[in-house]
C-alpha cells in the first residue's frame, strides 16, 4: 500500500508541464495544472494498486489518456460514469485510452428524468445498477428537499463493497474481477461536474454523497483529490465530510492546492484539494 506523500502548491511549480500533450481536440475538463497533481500522485503508486475516477457526466477518457501517456507508472484504473452524452461525448472512451487492458469502465445506469406540464424537471426514476450487488432502483422526487444526515451518517456512507467486480470491464470485455471480489483504490481522483443540472439543493446533495463514500472506502494512507473545489457546492460538501470525519475520531492530512501553481504571484484561489486517510 502507498504511503501517499502530499504534494504542496510550492512543490508542484517547480515541476515542468511543458511537456503534457493534453489536447484541445479531445473533449474533458483535465487542465495541465490538475495533470500535474495527479502524475505526482500516481508516481508514487505501485503497478498493481489501482485509481478510481470519479466523473459524472464527463468520463470522455481524456484523464486515463494522460495517466496512460505521461506517468511513470500505469495502474489498474477504473472510471465511474454514465458515459452518455449530456455534456461532453464519451462515446471514444476506449479509443482514447487506445483500448488499454489496465482502462475499466465502471458504466452507471442512466436516470429517466420526469418533467412537469411547464417542463420542469419533477423527478428522476433510477433503473436498478447491474454492477451492484444490492437493489438500486428508486424514484427521486426532486419537488423534495434532501433528507438531511447527521454526521455519523455521512461517516459510515460506502459503496465500494456493493460494486460486483464481474460488470467492470475493459475494453476487450475482461472483469476487474469476480462477483466475490471487493472493490478496492488506492487514490480517487474526483471531478465534480461544475455544471448544475435540477435542483441545486439535490446538485450538492450528490456532490456530498460522493465525497463522502469516497472517503469513507479509502484504506488508511489512501488519497483523495477532488477537483473544483472553490466552487461553493463542493467546497461546503468538503468541509461537511471532513467535519464528519472528525466527529468520529478519523483523523487525515490535507493539501490544497492552488489554480495555477506555475504562475508565480498569479496562483489564483485553491480549487484542488488532497486528502489522505489517516485512520
Amino acid at each position: 500500500m502507498t504511503d501517499f506523500v502530499l504534494p504542496s502548491t510550492s512543490d508542484l511549480a517547480n515541476v515542468d508541464i511543458s511537456g503534457y500533450t493534453l489536447s484541445t481536440d479531445d473533449p474533458g475538463f483535465i487542465t495541465d495544472e490538475q495533470a500535474c497533481v495527479i502524475k505526482n500522485l500516481i508516481d508514487q503508486m505501485d503497478a498493481s494498486e489501482t485509481v478510481h475516477i470519479r466523473s459524472p457526466l464527463s468520463g470522455t477518457g481524456k484523464t486515463e489518456k494522460f495517466i496512460i501517456d505521461h506517468c511513470s507508472v500505469l495502474p489498474n484504473i477504473v472510471t465511474s460514469d454514465m458515459f452518455n452524452n449530456t455534456l461532453l461525448n464519451c462515446d471514444n472512451f476506449f479509443t482514447l485510452v487506445g483500448d488499454n487492458a489496465k482502462v475499466f469502465k465502471n458504466a452507471l445506469p442512466i436516470p429517466t428524468p420526469v418533467y412537469d406540464d411547464d417542463n420542469n424537471l419533477i423527478s428522476l426514476t433510477l433503473p436498478d445498477n447491474p454492477n451492484r450487488k444490492s437493489a438500486t432502483d428508486a424514484n427521486i422526487d426532486l419537488t423534495a428537499s434532501p433528507v438531511a444526515r447527521s454526521s455519523a451518517q455521512l461517516a459510515g456512507l460506502t459503496i465500494n463493497d456493493d460494486y460486483n467486480c464481474a460488470g467492470i470491464v475493459n475494453s476487450a470485455g475482461t472483469s476487474y474481477g469476480t462477483d466475490s471480489d471487493s472493490f478496492d483504490a488506492e487514490l480517487v481522483l474526483y471531478y465534480p461536474n461544475p455544471i448544475t443540472l435540477g435542483p441545486a439543493e439535490w446538485d450538492q446533495n450528490a456532490i456530498l454523497t460522493l465525497i463522502c463514500s469516497s472517503f469513507n472506502d479509502l484504506p488508511v494512507n489512501g488519497t483523495m483529490v477532488v477537483f473544483n473545489a472553490m466552487l461553493g457546492k463542493v467546497n461546503t460538501s468538503i468541509w461537511t465530510c471532513l467535519n464528519a470525519q472528525s466527529s468520529v475520531g478519523r483523523t487525515f492530512d490535507i493539501s490544497w492546492i492552488a489554480h495555477a501553481p506555475h504562475d508565480t504571484g498569479n496562483e489564483g484561489p485553491q480549487d484542488t484539494v488532497i486528502i489522505k486517510r489517516l485512520s
